[in-house]
């Protein structure tokens, strides 16, 4: 291990030099020091092909970073993207889990019609005012902390009112029903709930896009919500 003088950061290189190998690539590795980092590093099968692995702090990290790399890699490489939003509600999981299963509860902060089955294979259906919809079912719950369910447009209507400002992007057929994954998983803390949602195989940079900023949106919406507040109007009203 090495520490660049011009910056402060350590480095670590397992394997061949880099001047020896014409492999190529990058990964972002979470750890909680770089000797972690090193140690899981020594997993890569590039080190059995003669190949180098290189390691070294980044200098600064928030969210934006992951949400350009998942785009990023999903331009270049033909890759699926992911969307990832984190808040806190002032209230317990129990309370929080039921504005995401009860459609009752749903439409306060999200939606104007909701068709919620929460068992495994259950129906998850949610339709705006203005004729977005979307459809999926449901994979895993586990009350109150974690929920898996499918999403998709549910037809062409539903797609043709999506708020993606590329909307050639958003047809029925990019992202059909029940064709990409959402994660939402409620952490208790002493003052309430962090809700993390996670929204896997969207099938384009513009979908991406689209579906972050929607999220951070409605996300926010179901923290006044929650807190006993209002809103304000649909996005999709």
């Amino acid at each position: 291990m090495s520490k660049d003088p011009s910056t402060g950061f350590s480095s670590a290189a397992l394997g061949a030099s880099p001047a020896e190998t014409t492999l190529g690539g990058y990964s972002l590795i979470r750890a909680a020091s770089l000797d972690q980092a090193v140690e899981l590093a020594r997993g890569c099968p590039l080190l059995g092909h003669g190949g180098t692995v290189e390691v070294a702090e980044l200098a600064s990290h928030d969210d934006r970073f992951d949400q350009w790399l998942a785009t990023h890699l999903l331009k270049e490489g033909g890759m699926t993207g992911t969307a990832q939003v984190s808040v806190h509600l002032a209230a317990g999981p129990e309370v929080v889990f039921q504005y995401l299963t009860d459609p009752a509860r749903h439409v306060l902060w999200m939606g104007n019609e909701a068709t919620l089955d929460p068992v495994p294979g259950g129906t998850y259906s949610l339709r705006m005012s203005d004729g977005f919809a979307a459809a999926g079912a449901f994979r895993h719950v586990d009350e109150p902390r974690e929920i898996v369910f499918t999403w998709g447009f549910a037809d062409e209507e539903a797609a043709s009112h999506t708020k993606n400002e590329h909307r050639e992007a958003a047809t029925a057929s990019a992202m059909p029903a029940g064709s990409t994954l959402v994660t939402v998983t409620l952490a208790p803390e002493a003052d309430g709930t962090v809700l993390t949602l996670r929204h896997e195989d969207l099938p384009s940079p513009e979908l991406t896009k689209g579906h972050q900023i929607a999220w951070e949106t409605y996300l926010q919406r179901l923290v006044i919500r929650v807190a006993g507040g209002d809103p304000g109007p649909d996005p999709h009203s």
